[in-house]
């Protein structure tokens, strides 16, 4: 019975420190703002990238918008739309570079999270 018990309150103890101080998922990567398009930018591979996020009074991306005229046709343009549209889908600057444009990614990555560092 006592092994009955303590082995209980090890799952409780378990599950209080797993679940119980997590948030709530709820709040985007601007969580606290009030909302409004923000703009950054990076060097990319062959010139700047500009990245416009828009956010909604809950922090998360609900539009992203870019220039990258510069980087090159195929590549680093392509890889541009795929992540503007990755940060729309996912509400969120954290996404994945495309491989095989890891420069024109990183900036891409970098400005976003600058221009939501502005919404904060």
């Amino acid at each position: 019975m006592k092994k009955l018990n303590k082995s209980v309150i090890a799952v409780l103890m378990l599950s209080v420190a797993l679940f119980g101080c997590s948030s709530n998922g709820n709040g985007g990567d601007a969580e606290g703002s009030k909302g409004g398009t923000f703009s950054a930018t990076e060097k990319g591979f062959a010139g700047d990238v500009t990245v416009n996020v828009t956010v909604d009074g809950d922090g998360k991306i609900t539009d992203v918008t870019y220039t990258a005229d510069e980087e090159t046709e195929g590549l680093g343009k392509d890889a541009a739309a795929k992540l503007a549209e990755a940060m729309k889908e996912a509400g969120s600057a954290e996404v994945d570079a495309v491989s095989g444009s890891t420069v024109t990614s990183e900036a891409f990555i970098k400005a976003a999270k600058a221009a939501i560092e502005q919404a904060k």
